[in-house]
């Protein structure tokens, strides 16, 4: 999967409950690697954003699926 799709993907948490869609992704240049996505849900100008290391990621396909569960 090329970086590009991930980028306004959906992110779900471990029950399905919808956490925001992918609005970035860190890269170690470095190390060449992808280190965390950063999630943003709400409107344009309250808009809620949260980090994610790729450790919590279960799976991507559709959408992007953590492996915790956010309240």
């Amino acid at each position: 999967m090329n970086l590009k799709d991930i980028l306004g993907m959906d992110v779900v948490d471990k029950h399905e409950n919808s956490v925001g869609s992918v609005h970035s992704i860190d890269i170690d240049e470095s190390a060449g690697c992808a280190l965390s996505i950063t999630t943003t849900s709400g409107g344009a100008l309250l808009a809620d954003t949260n980090s994610y290391g790729f450790d919590q990621i279960d799976n991507i396909s559709n959408n992007v699926k953590l492996n915790i569960v956010i309240d």
